[in-house]
């Protein structure tokens, strides 16, 4: 009689089991760990948010926090060593209102701003206490991109349907106009971009150089200054502005072009690959040496990837090395780079990844790992830690000691 009572308890508690997790939404399953070898990393933590889907995350290690945004709108501020939500940001969805599904985010110091993609408003928060700030309406047929709108030193900048604009990141008022046709985003497809103090626009066929504080043109380049035809692509660091460019004579010849962001004046011009899908990650700075890496991923399966790593010298670009196979987009984590091989081993699999790391300086392979990448989204560093990015969360591992 016990027996039969005993079993029926376990019967019961697996049939309820069975319904607990056939009952579940999908968003509160946990996804399974990413990292398959655990020789080198080990976990540091999970945070998890179910109130959306993740979008992306944003690194900020000069105050140790992670800002973690959904699709929804909403987005939260993580302490960096704990994983712990600091505060949270959660608009009242509305899905007749595209306003709380912003495709375009970026942060800049203590504001995260964001925006519609093809829309006319800007809204920014304060990454201190995840309190909204601002919306800043254009009031006219301004189209937002990625690439006409962005920030530095607490103010936002945006290309509009005349010309360009300066607004207070706190309060959203206006600090500056520009009445140019020759800017205007929607006639002339023209984009900007704001580092330092500095802010390049460019507009039909020149690049103006704009005091941020200001909105007053310092100085003026025409787009085929050298023989090199200026093209997208703009990275900023200290006193140089990269772009890519082309030969005039021959638009085969391609070339990553070093500028003076004081002067406008061409210091350096260095030969990179014929192709219009090799891409750069954003400038990273490895014991003191300024870093640029470029990648191409192979558009079918049986190509192979390749990827460059250049070093940005006072006059010149150089390479240190190239390696064909091997690629990935760009994350740094400390002296090492994350590769993958293109084509993929034949017995890799999303369960079952392997991952290279390699050296900054040198490209050589320094060690192999196996991911998980089945639930995950993105893969991020912050030079010290590696994040892996699910649909409801985000886990961060360090290297062990």
């Amino acid at each position: 009689m016990l027996k039969k009572i005993i079993g029926l308890i376990v019967l019961t508690l697996i049939c309820c089991g069975c319904l607990l997790y056939t009952n579940l939404d999908s968003t509160q399953k946990v996804a399974e760990d990413p990292v398959i070898s655990k020789d080198l990393f080990q976990k540091v933590w999970t945070y998890q948010n179910d109130q959306g889907n993740a979008q992306t995350i944003f690194l900020d290690k000069s105050k140790n926090r992670i800002v973690f945004v959904l699709y929804e709108g909403g987005f939260s501020v993580l302490d960096k060593k704990e994983g712990i939500a600091l505060c949270q940001y959660q608009p009242e969805i509305n899905s007749g209102n595209s306003k709380y599904r912003p495709k375009i985010v970026k942060t800049q110091d203590d504001i995260i701003f964001t925006a519609n993609d093809g829309g006319n408003n800007i809204f920014t928060y304060d990454l201190n206490d995840c309190e909204a700030l601002a919306e800043i309406q254009l009031n006219d047929l301004s189209y937002i991109c990625d690439y006409t709108v962005d920030a530095v030193d607490g103010k936002v900048f945006v290309l509009t349907y005349t010309g360009a604009a300066a607004f207070d990141s706190f309060t959203g008022g206006v600090v500056w106009r520009i009445m140019n046709d020759a800017i205007a985003s929607q006639r002339t497809c023209g984009l900007l971009k704001a580092f330092g103090n500095y802010l390049f626009i460019e507009g039909e066929g020149e690049i103006y150089s704009v005091d941020p504080e200001t909105g007053i043109n310092l100085f003026k380049m025409i787009n085929s200054t050298d023989g090199i035809y200026i093209r997208r692509g703009y990275m900023g660091v200290e006193d140089f502005f990269l772009v890519r460019g082309d030969s005039v004579d021959n638009i085969q010849d391609q070339f990553v072009v070093v500028l003076s962001a004081k002067t406008g004046e061409i210091l350096s011009k260095t030969r990179i690959p014929d192709d219009e899908y090799f891409g750069f990650a954003p400038i990273q700075v490895v014991e003191g040496r300024k870093l640029l890496y470029g990648y191409r991923f192979p558009s079918g399966d049986d190509e192979p990837g390749y990827c460059n790593m250049y070093e940005i010298l006072e006059t010149e670009v150089r390479l240190l090395w190239e390696n064909k196979g091997l690629c990935g987009d760009g994350v740094f984590l400390g002296d090492w780079i994350v590769a993958k091989r293109y084509p993929e081993l034949t017995d890799d699999s999303k369960y079952s990844s392997t991952y290279y790391f390699l050296d900054v300086f040198t490209g050589e392979i320094q060690k192999t790992q196996k991911f998980n990448m089945r639930d995950v989204i993105k893969l991020y560093s912050d030079g010290e830690n590696i994040y892996f990015l699910q649909d409801h969360s985000l886990v961060a591992y360090e290297i062990k000691k």
